[in-house]
């Protein structure tokens, strides 16, 4: 993120000072419309936050950078500055200093910086983690990234940015954290699997531990309403992407369960699709078996013995 680098002049004693924040944030306020100021005062807030951060959110630091960011909606520096320190302030926020990011007008700040620089990657991955560490915290958060409609900023942030694995990497970060709440209903019926798959089967990735377990978690909740879109998934391509991932995970507990949920709900769309499971070089079948013997996992115990019962059994019902 070289676009967030600077402020490396200002010394540490500096920042720990009593009247360096007051200071730099009246600095800020009073020259609100400088782009220059407003760039370098962000940059320097970031590297405050380490040092001063009750002293930044005492001296009104969310309002600080979403003033300057919504003051500066076409400067990339100011975006990229403002957004670091949001991301560092929100991270570790408590309930009392998200109530100041939102009084803030930090929602605003955040969807209205994701809209101007659609295809600058350090936006987007920037908004992306503060969208995620919102959600995280606040199930009321979630729930308004998907019902406002914010959901589709990051599903274009994932089409803008095909292939970028920081971009994608966060934006399955981000949706799995909107899905454990309940929500995936409105994921599915956005265009976000299509991205989730391709973000799985990026070359030289298969074994980003980050990317690859946020997206198959997703994809196991997603594959829940299989029946309700199994006309529009790529099957095929679904398929291919839980295997790839299961098999650089092969030895990866946390990994097994959300691949034998996602195979049980791809098995019971065909028997072609059970047989490619069954008959894959992946060695699910054996997998299978060696997860039922963990007793320490019941959960994990359960989906491998109805994935193995599916695999092996006869009877159509099952599927």
């Amino acid at each position: 993120m070289a676009d967030c680098q600077g402020a490396d002049a200002v010394s540490l004693d500096l920042f720990k000072s009593e009247v360096f924040v007051e200071n730099l944030s009246v600095a800020m306020k009073s020259f609100l419309g400088n782009v220059r100021i407003q760039s370098n005062g962000c940059l320097i807030l970031c590297e405050a936050v380490a040092y001063a951060r009750e002293r930044i959110l005492y001296c009104g630091g969310f309002e600080l950078l979403c003033n300057a960011l919504q003051t500066h909606p076409k400067s990339k520096p100011v975006a990229c500055a403002a957004l670091l320190g949001l991301e560092r302030l929100v991270t570790s926020a408590t309930d009392e200093s998200l109530v100041q990011f939102f009084e803030a007008g930090g929602f605003i700040a955040l969807v209205s910086g994701m809209q101007h620089w659609p295809k600058s990657e350090t936006v987007q991955t920037l908004a992306l983690r503060i969208f995620t560490h919102l959600a995280l915290k606040d199930q009321r958060i979630s729930e308004a990234v998907t019902l406002n409609g914010y959901l589709s900023l990051v599903v274009a942030s994932m089409r803008h940015h095909q292939g970028i694995i920081a971009v994608q990497m966060e934006a399955c970060y981000c949706l799995n954290a909107i899905a454990n709440y309940d929500l995936a209903i409105y994921i599915h019926r956005s265009e976000a699997c299509r991205y989730i798959l391709e973000a799985m089967l990026i070359e030289g990735y298969h074994d980003n531990v980050k990317l690859q377990f946020n997206a198959l978690s997703l994809l196991s909740i997603l594959l829940s309403f299989v029946e309700d879109w199994s006309e529009c998934l790529d099957v095929e391509l679904c398929l291919s992407a839980v295997l790839s991932t299961l098999c650089h995970f092969t030895n990866e507990e946390s990994f097994q369960l959300p691949a034998f949920e996602a195979l049980l709900a791809l098995g019971k769309i065909s028997e072609l699709q059970r047989e490619k499971i069954a008959s894959s070089e992946v060695g699910v079948q054996n997998l299978c078996k060696a997860a039922m013997a963990a007793e320490w996992n019941p959960a994990l115990q359960l989906r491998a013995r109805d994935l193995h019962l599916l695999l092996t059994s006869d009877n159509k019902q099952l599927a």
